[in-house]
């Protein structure tokens, strides 16, 4: 399952950033997860995506899985 290790990858790496800064508000955390969500998607090269972002690739339908997060 493919996308199990980009949630896993993400997670990890999402983790990070949460365990490295101390928030003072909600507002705070969620205006840096969509921040990272963003960067993950358009900037940081996936080795399983050929060194291209997530945003970058097929959809699903292409036959490659899209490999990008989204904050709902």
């Amino acid at each position: 399952m493919p996308e199990k290790g980009a949630s896993e990858r993400f997670n990890g790496r999402i983790e990070e950033v949460l365990q490295s800064h101390h928030f003072r508000s909600g507002e705070e955390l969620e205006t840096t997860l969509h921040r990272y969500v963003l960067l993950y998607n358009q900037q940081l090269p996936q080795s399983a995506l050929g060194s291209k972002t997530p945003e970058l690739c097929p959809k699903v339908g292409d036959g490659v899985i899209r490999r990008r997060f989204e904050v709902a």
